[in-house]
């Protein structure tokens, strides 16, 4: 337990007085049942053993000279060890103007000593980090600081200075040197907490909470959260509705309303969404419960607006995609009426797009082509059948219609401003629909995946910001096996996102291609920390390791993916090869057949490319000759052979005709392998 902590549990200040520390201890154990509350017993007994381990520790004294920097040093000490003080602006002011900031003399002395010291205090509000920022130049020479002090720490300063909001820290209750990073800190945790569902460590946390006499807002809203979680629907409701009622506060709305409408109030959910939307416009949540709620109102089409919004953020949750369908369904009776002989087109794109998103494609051309769109309608004609015809693998058409929608936004001369600045997105979406459609073309005349490539860049210089559009060029470069211009897409996306993750994938498959096995593991590493779930990432890595032959490394790798529950069969079969490949060192080539029976029954049995089972052929069959069972391998290579006649299987099969004693026969189809000869087997 931390040491503050502790003396907080036993409501003493530090001291270093065993005595004082023991009767703290007597005294709060008189309350503290062992039996009744066998967790605060212990988190008691953790207190006064902490609090005795500082009572004993030997302190080194150390007198600091009387410097300028020093003297400013103990200021900002001062200042941040009070509360009020270190939230005031002014101060801060004050300090960087100092002389010992301007002097050539002091300037990079006091700048070491005061970043050394936030590295460990650094609970303070954008304004301060900006202002720090333009005193001593953070984000600008953010390489020279991560020379002197933990990267962590010089992100955590760049992501201060450019973020607008933060932590509320004007809530804060208690006294002005109480120990406001502790509980910042066991704050943070417990959110954690609850949001891992972890009650049990939760009620640890708002037992230290409480020891540390400081309160917020926030703390009682995880109350709330607390409450729901353990079922206690209406105790967390009531809990909510006094916090929305006492603060205008971002996160106590959303997570109010997120409580409200799961405790069942969904009415006032609602109200709460409608709420968080005034003041975040794509909240994916508020979004979706409203779609929710006026789709069990029966208002299809504001349930509709609502749905398509969430979507536009999100489209990866299914029972949305349900919800769209039916309120679809709840609006297409009336639209088919309104078609009836209507000579309006308006209610006939309105069904189309119904069609469309309920995955009933036929229906909508079929609804759509007798018609001739009038010239404001003629762009969101040819989006929506090109999109028909595209779901339709009507590849041809679909391509004719994104070319016919592009230049009906060319011929658009919109007088009003949002519509105007909405153009470059538009014409990005009516390239992609064409680059889209040639690219599926392209799997049978590669023709055509040219035309895809010069309609996505298209797009890219429209919208060089929508990573989806870079993603469909860096695609089709790996189809064209253009792996150097692939690597250079996925470079330009990681410029405009760090953190996009099918960049890091695209281009560790790219590397590996290249040859460029370092890179590979680089970017295995880089995508794990996004997403550690993820198979083909941990299949390129173990590829690029066994083809060096680092088998431990190779072993790794799979230890890493059995640690987050990944596996695949292109990893099993890696497996194979690795555990041949050790075979070779070990001498036990038994282990290694077994596993790659087990490994071909699953290929069968996942039916999987003929390619796949070939290889596991291949490696079944290289075991069975150093196990002497020369029969069961020619089997085994035959059947390899016969679906890919390469020299490698050539190779393994002379082999094992030359220990049957079989030599013309394996000189003949070594013969045959000579040019590619290498160490396969």
């Amino acid at each position: 337990m931390d040491e503050k902590l502790a003396f907080a549990v036993l409501e003493i200040s530090e001291t270093k007085d065993e005595n004082e520390i023991k009767t703290a201890y007597r005294k709060k154990l008189v309350q503290t049942n062992p039996e009744d509350d066998p967790k605060g017993f212990l988190r008691l007994r953790e207190a006064y053993e902490a609090a005795c381990a500082y009572a004993r520790k030997e302190e080194l004294v150390f007198t600091k000279e009387d410097t300028p920097v020093n003297r400013w040093m103990e200021r900002v000490e001062e200042i941040y060890g009070n509360l009020p003080e270190r939230l005031n602006l002014d101060n801060w002011k004050e300090l960087v103007h100092d002389e010992v900031c301007l002097g050539l003399d002091t300037v990079e002395d006091a700048k070491q000593a005061l970043f050394s010291f936030l590295a460990d205090h650094f609970r303070l509000t954008p304004d301060i980090w900006r202002l720090l920022d333009d005193a001593f130049l953070i984000r600008e020479e953010q390489a020279e600081y991560k020379e002197k002090l933990p990267a962590e720490f010089v992100d955590f300063m760049v992501y201060q200075c450019d973020r607008e909001d933060s932590f509320p820290y004007e809530y804060l209750d208690g006294a002005r040197d109480a120990d406001y990073d502790t509980f910042i800190s066991q704050l943070f945790e417990l959110i954690h907490r609850l949001d891992d569902r972890d009650t049990e460590g939760a009620e640890e946390i708002f037992r230290n909470l409480e020891a540390l006499s400081i309160s917020h807002p926030w703390a009682k809203l995880e109350k709330a959260r607390y409450d729901y979680l353990k079922g206690k629907n209406e105790e967390a409701a009531e809990e909510a509705e006094a916090l929305l009622a006492a603060y205008d506060e971002i996160r106590i709305l959303v997570i109010g309303c997120d409580i409200l409408w799961e405790s069942g109030k969904r009415e006032r959910g609602a109200e709460l969404c409608r709420k968080i939307l005034e003041r975040i416009p794509d909240h994916y949540n508020a979004n979706r419960r409203l779609a929710r709620w006026h789709l069990e109102q029966k208002e299809f089409e504001k349930a509709r607006e609502y749905c398509i919004a969430a979507l536009r953020i999100s489209d990866s949750e299914e029972a949305l995609t349900e919800d769209l369908r039916e309120i679809n369904r709840g609006l297409m009776g009336g639209l088919k009426e309104k078609c009836i002989d209507s000579p309006d087109i308006k209610p006939h794109l309105e069904l189309g797009w119904c069609y469309l998103q309920n995955e009933m494609p036929e229906e909508g051309a079929l609804l759509l082509e007798p018609l001739t769109p009038e010239p404001e309608n003629e762009a969101e004609y040819h989006s929506l059948l090109g999109r028909l015809y595209y779901t339709m693998k009507r590849f041809a058409d679909a391509a004719e219609q994104g070319n016919l929608w592009r230049l009906a936004i060319e011929q658009e001369n919109p007088e009003d401003e949002k519509e105007r600045e909405e153009i470059p997105a538009r014409l990005a979406s009516a390239w992609e629909l064409t680059a889209k459609a040639h690219h599926r073309l392209g799997t049978s005349d590669p023709d055509y995946l040219e035309k895809a490539l010069a309609e996505i860049q298209k797009s890219v210089e429209y919208q060089p910001r929508e990573l989806e559009y870079s993603m469909e060029e860096a695609t089709i470069r790996m189809e064209q096996k253009e792996y150097q211009k692939a690597v250079d897409v996925c470079d330009r996306m990681l410029t405009v996102d760090e953190g996009y993750f099918w960049a890091y994938i695209v281009r560790q498959e790219a590397y590996y291609h290249l040859g460029r096995g370092q890179e590979v593991i680089d970017d295995f590493y880089q995508a794990k920390r996004i997403f550690a779930r993820y198979p083909r990432m941990y299949e390129w890595s173990v590829k690029a390791f066994l083809e060096h032959d680092q088998l431990d490394d190779a072993e790794d790798i799979f230890k890493q993916a059995e640690e987050a529950e990944v596996d695949s069969l292109e990893l099993q079969l890696s497996r194979a090869v690795l555990k041949r490949r050790q075979a070779e060192r070990s001498g036990d080539y038994q282990e290694a057949y077994d596993y790659c029976r087990e490994v071909r029954n699953k290929v069968k049995e996942a039916k999987a490319e003929k390619e796949k089972l070939a290889e596991i052929d291949g490696e079944l069959a290289k075991c069975c000759r150093r196990l002497e069972r020369y029969e069961e391998g020619l089997e085994a290579i035959e059947e390899a052979i016969r679906i890919e006649p390469d020299s490698r299987h050539f190779w393994v099969k002379a082999h094992i005709l030359a220990e049957q004693g079989k030599t013309e026969e394996a000189l003949k189809l070594l013969l045959l392998c000579e040019k590619d000869y290498g160490s396969t087997a």
